[in-house]
């Protein structure tokens, strides 16, 4: 999959979720939000949870001190199917093998 870091200052663009999915042409049928993440290889454990459920196309990091989606990030699947078979778990508390939690 496509890892894409969106470190934006805020004179470049707005921290505005709704932005970054316009901008970035994200099919939001196809995808979740993952919050919790600790911008270090420890947040592979949630994307190996979340691969169970289909093929991830690209992974949207929000790096931006500004925004509310501060570390997090989208996570867009190639189909929707895999969103459908995670919806009826949402929202989701992923705790990881390395005692991180994460919010999907």
């Amino acid at each position: 999959y496509e890892m894409i870091q969106c470190d934006w200052s805020s004179d470049v663009c707005s921290s505005d979720l709704m932005e970054v999915v316009d901008r970035e042409n994200v099919k939001v049928p196809n995808s979740v939000i993952v919050s919790g993440l600790t911008n270090t290889e420890l947040d592979e454990e949630v994307n190996a949870f979340l691969i169970k459920y289909g093929r991830i196309a690209r992974i949207i990091r929000i790096d931006s001190p500004e925004s509310s989606y501060h570390k997090n990030a989208i996570v867009e699947y190639e189909s929707g199917a895999a969103v459908r078979a995670l919806e009826p778990l949402l929202p989701y508390s992923y705790e990881s093998p390395s005692e991180v939690t994460y919010l999907i």
